[in-house]
């Protein structure tokens, strides 16, 4: 059997295929941004914009849940929106709000409050709200394990 060196019409079909892949993946990326561009202007738009500090002790909470914070495994790790997590600062993760959305925090039992910047995705166990940092912890005075916390929304970005 007489073997040939592989014609232009296979290099240039490889090729192709190459970047069928590539703009596969670029479309999937462009979506990707446009729906969670999408979604942060759904939420700005069913979510008052702004809440001034005296609202907040009238208004009911935006949600309301358990809170835990992060272990010092994490700090100086990137997160998801980029940002180095530093445990020493007041933020927090969560699965949908925009990055950069400042959220009230108010412990339910000993009712004290801090405010928090979104910069992060989580939690990733289904009976938490909101993973803080640990400045964030020892401000709410989480440090005894889990709590109830009721989050106000204070500024969306």
């Amino acid at each position: 059997m007489i073997s040939y060196p592989p014609s232009r019409v296979e290099d240039s079909r490889v090729f192709n295929m190459n970047n069928v892949s590539k703009i596969a993946f670029q479309s999937a990326l462009v979506m990707l941004i446009s729906a969670s561009a999408t979604a942060a202007t759904v939420f700005s738009l069913s979510c008052p914009s702004a809440m001034a500090l005296e609202e907040v002790e009238d208004a009911s909470p935006n949600f309301t849940g358990v809170a835990d914070y992060y272990a010092d495994y994490f700090h100086g790790k990137r997160t998801a929106s980029g940002q180095l997590h530093d445990k020493k600062k007041l933020t927090a993760a969560h699965r949908t709000l925009p990055f950069g959305t400042k959220v009230k925090l108010v412990n339910r039992r000993n009712k004290k409050s801090c405010i928090v910047v979104i910069n992060d995705r989580g939690p990733f166990t289904k009976n938490k709200v909101i993973d803080v940092s640990q400045e964030a912890a020892r401000k709410l005075g989480l440090f005894s394990g889990t709590r109830m916390v009721d989050c106000y929304i204070m500024e969306t970005p």
